[in-house]
């Protein structure tokens, strides 16, 4: 009973109304928005929110792929995930055993982006199956956006 009370107490605090308008168009704020989205998301199924950090990791390579104008997938993904790793080990003093660690990323052109990814990866069973599994406690986001094309990278994990 009172862990109920205490996850009605906390939930309020991570769900509101989102409006795209509230957030500005930095890095920074889109993240946060996209963040919003999925939290909300994880919330509405039961699942508590993630931990965002370490957003560097992911925005260099949507930077990247920015800059070169091409979409490269999870190319480079193993490199990612032993980057996390290390900042994990680094900025927590631990010796990692056990890491889960998954991907989603994104290429979307036109208008109301940042939407339409997140509608995009809830429409693939393996991106959604990411955002709501159970097994990942943490996340960063890297999101690259010009005018009309948005490139996002996602990453979740989890370690002991």
């Amino acid at each position: 009973m009172k862990i109920i009370a205490i996850f009605l107490l906390l939930t309020p605090v991570y769900i509101f109304p989102l409006t795209y308008g509230s957030y500005g168009s930095s890095t920074d704020d889109l993240r946060a928005y996209f963040l919003d989205l999925v939290n909300q998301y994880r919330i509405s199924n039961n699942l508590f929110p993630f931990e965002c950090v370490f957003n560097e990791i992911p925005q260099k390579f949507t930077d990247f792929q920015m800059k070169i104008g091409i979409f490269l997938g999870h190319i480079g993904f193993s490199n990612r995930a032993k980057e996390i790793r290390k900042m994990i080990e680094k900025t927590y003093g631990l010796q990692i055993t056990n890491f889960v660690v998954a991907e989603n990323v994104a290429y979307v052109k036109g208008d109301d982006l940042l939407n339409r990814a997140f509608k995009g990866f809830l429409k693939s069973w393996s991106h959604k199956n990411n955002i709501l599994s159970s097994k990942y406690k943490w996340t960063a986001i890297g999101i690259s956006k010009s005018e009309n094309k948005l490139y996002i990278c996602q990453m979740f994990w989890d370690f002991k």
